[in-house]
């Protein structure tokens, strides 16, 4: 999903008769619950554990459901 854009892109180009760019993915971090209320992050390189870091990651999660019903449920 992340590389479409690009891929698109690379497409219309090479049809186009130009060069097709490469694909380079940008990871923002990663976080992980370890149960209720307690978490691990490294967001940005910044590192996190405990409660904050936790709300990261349900809030991460969260912000991915598509539609507001389906957040709310």
């Amino acid at each position: 999903m992340r590389s479409a854009k690009r891929l698109a892109d690379n497409v219309v180009a090479v049809i186009r008769g130009g060069n097709p760019r490469p694909y380079i993915h940008a990871d923002v971090g990663s976080v992980a619950s370890l149960g209720l209320c307690k978490g691990v992050a490294e967001v940005y390189g910044v590192r996190l554990r405990g409660f904050l870091a936790w709300f990261m990651h349900r809030g991460y999660h969260l912000s991915r459901v598509p539609t507001l019903s389906h957040k709310a449920r």
